[in-house]
């Protein structure tokens, strides 16, 4: 009896302990399914949304590259240096394009000289031609008289037609070689900074698999670049305010404010390397000002959206 009565209790123990299990993990489940805006609804946090994004600038680093093949012949600046636009970076060995440049050259000059000889008689012809309309009408000279000098005065002026076009045609032809001898030299495209320097004296340039010579950073406002996910994107809108932690020191925070939205969703482009971030998430682009004077270009950062109102 005293046997029946021990097993009857461990079922009763059993089943007490499967009960409380089954209403607890009935419980979790309710709460792990719940959307965020249930979720966030019993949160008091200020804030709205969480972005991953990086330290940037208006117009982005730039790759500077060459526009023709060839070997880099001369580098007049390096890493870390200022430059200002138009100032020349580097140039190419341009042997080749000042030859065929100087040959154009005499090419346009020797087809601008045939002009003014060819000019000096088609006037010669027209006075002559002049002349003759006063002795045609009192029939001093035949009819056939008058025909050649007319027929003169078209032949000449036809050749100088086609002298000018010629000569159009060769300082064409010269502006292009020039074009050539002007695409051996890269250029600063405006104000800004080499962030790298990858050019070197004899260095081969390829533009069929392009060989990057400088990066390069504008003069320009610093800004983050966030990517926001699809189910916060309602929320952020253009003056949000925000607080910008980067990953390397979350100690550190900057004050931002949303300045641009992008208007289209798209596959996420900062592709991350942990394994608690999704990847395969629909975003959409958002540019964020932010004020810091220790900022590194390229610096991860995680965006914290405030709620209207919130400093």
């Amino acid at each position: 009896m005293k046997r029946i009565l021990k097993k009857k209790k461990y079922w009763i123990s059993g089943f007490t302990l499967l009960a409380i299990l089954c209403v607890a993990g009935f419980f979790i489940y309710k709460w792990y399914f719940k959307s965020p805006d249930e979720k966030s609804k019993k949160s008091s946090s200020p804030y709205i949304a969480f972005a991953r994004g990086r330290i940037d600038v208006e117009g982005s680093i730039v790759k500077l590259s060459a526009s023709k093949d060839g070997i880099l012949k001369e580098l007049y600046v390096e890493e870390g240096q200022k430059v200002k636009k138009g100032q020349i970076l580097c140039k190419q060995d341009d042997r080749k394009e000042k030859l065929n440049w100087e040959l154009c050259r005499a090419e346009a000059a020797l087809a601008k000289e045939k002009i003014d000889p060819l000019q000096v008689q088609l006037d010669a012809a027209r006075r002559e031609m002049k002349r003759y309309d006063g002795l045609i009408k009192n029939e001093a000279i035949s009819q056939q008289k008058w025909d050649e000098a007319k027929d003169l005065v078209e032949h000449i002026n036809a050749e100088l037609e086609v002298a000018m076009a010629e000569a159009k045609v060769a300082q064409a032809k010269q502006n292009q070689a020039e074009y050539d001898m002007e695409l051996k030299t890269i250029r600063a495209p405006a104000n800004g900074k080499i962030l790298r320097c990858d050019a070197r004296p004899g260095y081969g340039i390829s533009t069929l698999n392009v060989t990057v010579l400088f990066l390069f950073v504008p003069d320009a406002p610093f800004i983050v670049r966030a990517e926001i996910e699809e189910k916060f994107v309602k929320s952020v809108k253009r003056g949000t305010p925000a607080e910008i932690v980067p990953d390397s020191d979350e100690t550190k925070t900057y004050k931002g404010k949303v300045i641009k939205m992008g208007n289209y969703l798209g596959p996420k482009r900062q592709v991350l390397d942990e394994p608690q971030e999704k990847n395969d998430v629909r975003t959409t682009e958002c540019i964020l000002s932010i004020t810091g004077d220790d900022l590194i270009l390229g610096q991860r950062v995680l965006v914290k959206f405030k709620k209207a109102g919130k400093k």
